[in-house]
C-alpha cells in the first residue's frame, strides 16, 4: 500500500471509531445524569466518570497525559508512513485501531479535561469504547508478532 492509501484509510477508520465513541460518551452522559443505569442485572452498568489519569486512573497529571498520548500517536502515524512499503494489512488494522482509540481519548482530554469512561462490568475499572479499541489493537498486534516469530523459527 502506498502512503496516501494508508493515510486515507487510517483517517477514515479513525473518523468512524471516534464518531461512535464520542456519540456513546454523549449518550452515557445524558442517561446517567441522575444515576447509573443497570444494563444486565448485577453485571453491566452505564455510568459516568471523568478519568484525568491514564489507564485505570493512574497518574493524574492531565497535561503530561495529553503530551504523552500525542507523542505516542505521532510516532505510530510516523511509523505507518515511513514503513508504508512494508506494512501488511494485519499490522495496519491493528495500528489503525490504536490510533483511533487514542485520538478519541485525546479529544476528551483536550475538550473535556479528562477521558469519559462509562462502561462498568462488575468490579473491573470503568472504561469506554476507545479503551477497548486500543486494547484490541495492541493485543492483535502482539498475537500477530508472536505468530510471525514462531513461524520463522
Amino acid at each position: 500500500m502506498n502512503k496516501k492509501e494508508i493515510i486515507k484509510r487510517t483517517i477514515f477508520i479513525s473518523m468512524i471509531i471516534i464518531a461512535i465513541d464520542q456519540l456513546l460518551k454523549i449518550i452515557a452522559i445524558s442517561i446517567t445524569e441522575n444515576s447509573d443505569k443497570e444494563i444486565i442485572k448485577n453485571f453491566i452498568y452505564i455510568t459516568q466518570v471523568k478519568n484525568i489519569g491514564v489507564a485505570f486512573s493512574l497518574n493524574s497529571g492531565n497535561l503530561k497525559n495529553i503530551l504523552i498520548s500525542g507523542v505516542i500517536i505521532f510516532f505510530i502515524i510516523r511509523y505507518l508512513i515511513v514503513q508504508s512499503k512494508y506494512i501488511n494489512v494485519i499490522t495496519l488494522n491493528c495500528l489503525d485501531l490504536v490510533i483511533a482509540g487514542g485520538l478519541s481519548n485525546l479529544i476528551d482530554r483536550v475538550v473535556r479535561g479528562g477521558v469519559i469512561d462509562f462502561i462498568k462490568i462488575l468490579d473491573f475499572p470503568i472504561f469506554n469504547l476507545a479503551d477497548c479499541v486500543v486494547i484490541i489493537g495492541w493485543a492483535f498486534f502482539a498475537i500477530y508478532i508472536i505468530r510471525v516469530e514462531l513461524k520463522n523459527k
